[in-house]
C-alpha cells in the first residue's frame, strides 16, 4: 500500500490557518484531512486493509461532527476508519469540527497528532504533528495615573547622534498607566498588552537599536 496524508487546520471557508485569532467568539475549530493511495515510481499503491486513521487532540478541543457521518469515533483519541480495504487509487477527504472548550490567556498553542496504519505492508507511516498557534488582541484604553508629572532640563544640549549610553539622553521619566477598568480577562490573571511604540525604542530612547531599556507593560 501506498497511503499518503495531507491535513491542515481551516476556517469555515476552507482556508488554512496558521494562527488562531482567538476571542470569545471562537467557538468551532475545522481540521481538513486528505488520504490517498496511489500508484507512485516507488511504491505500486495495492490495497491497505485494515486503514485507519488515529487523532491524539489536547483537551481544549472536543470532538463535534465529522464528515462524513459516522467516519470517525471518539473515546480518549479518536479513530476514523478509512476502508478494509482503502483501494488502489482511492482518495478520502475528512472535514473534522472541534469544539473550542478550554482555550486560555495561557494557551499558546493547539497540537494534534495523526497516525494512518494499516495490516498491510507498509514502512513509511510516521506520525504527523500539527501546530496551530493561538493569537489574542484584547481592545482596551489606558489612562495615565499621575497626569501632572513635572519634569525640567538641565546639562548640555546634545544632538541624537552623540549620545552613546543611556546616561546621555538624561534622567528617566516613570509613566503610570491604567487600563480600563470594563477590560476583563476571564481566562486568566493577567495579560500583556502591546502598544505601537513599544515596537519603536528609538521614539522614546534614541540610541542605537539594543542599547536602550526595554518597555513592558502589564496589567
Amino acid at each position: 500500500s501506498n497511503l499518503q496524508m495531507r491535513a491542515a487546520f481551516v476556517s469555515e471557508q476552507q482556508q488554512k490557518l496558521s494562527r488562531l485569532q482567538y476571542s470569545r467568539d471562537v467557538r468551532k475549530l475545522l481540521l481538513s484531512i486528505n488520504v490517498t493511495n496511489t500508484r507512485t515510481s516507488e511504491r505500486s499503491g495495492e490495497d491497505a486493509h485494515e486503514a485507519l486513521l488515529t487523532l491524539v487532540v489536547p483537551p481544549a478541543l472536543l470532538l463535534s461532527s465529522v464528515r462524513p457521518p459516522g467516519a470517525c469515533q471518539a473515546n480518549e483519541t479518536i479513530f476514523c476508519e478509512l476502508g478494509n480495504p482503502f483501494k488502489r487509487n482511492q482518495r478520502m477527504e475528512l472535514l473534522i469540527a472541534f469544539e473550542v472548550i478550554g482555550v486560555t490567556l495561557h494557551t499558546r498553542d493547539l497540537q494534534v497528532q495523526l497516525q494512518l496504519s494499516t495490516s498491510s505492508h507498509q514502512d513509511n507511516l510516521w506520525p504527523m504533528t500539527l501546530t496551530l498557534l493561538v493569537d489574542y488582541t484584547l481592545q482596551t484604553s489606558l489612562t495615565m495615573v499621575n497626569h501632572r508629572l513635572q519634569s525640567f532640563f538641565g546639562g548640555t544640549v546634545m544632538g541624537e547622534s552623540g549620545m552613546k549610553t543611556v546616561e546621555d539622553v538624561g534622567s528617566p521619566l516613570k509613566y503610570e498607566f491604567q487600563p480600563d477598568p470594563t477590560l476583563t480577562m476571564r481566562q486568566g490573571p493577567s495579560g500583556v498588552l502591546s502598544y505601537p511604540w513599544l515596537s519603536e525604542p528609538a521614539w522614546l530612547c534614541p540610541l542605537p537599536h539594543g542599547l536602550c531599556p526595554k518597555a513592558h507593560l502589564r496589567s
